[in-house]
């Protein structure tokens, strides 16, 4: 699973904790997109490690990628 794109969406996901309001504040198109891809993502068994691997710092910064991504997972519904 290993994808430069990948690993620099995970560290705006990581390093930019205004993104996920700028995605709510997004198109609905743009939201739908967004939501189905972290969405498939998600249901990766892969990407779990994909992101311990490349998610550095103080622990507890996994933690909060997973939850940015969870409602990124969920913003098309809105």
């Amino acid at each position: 699973m290993a994808s430069h794109d990948l690993e620099d969406v995970l560290l705006i996901v990581e390093g930019r904790p205004q993104f996920v309001d700028e995605i709510l504040a997004a198109d609905p198109e743009v939201r739908t997109f967004v939501a189905e891809e972290v969405a498939r993502l998600l249901t990766n068994p892969e990407f779990e490690y994909f992101i311990a691997g490349n998610i550095k710092g103080p622990g507890g910064r996994v933690e909060i990628v997973y939850k940015r991504l969870e409602t990124l997972a969920g913003v098309g519904k809105v």
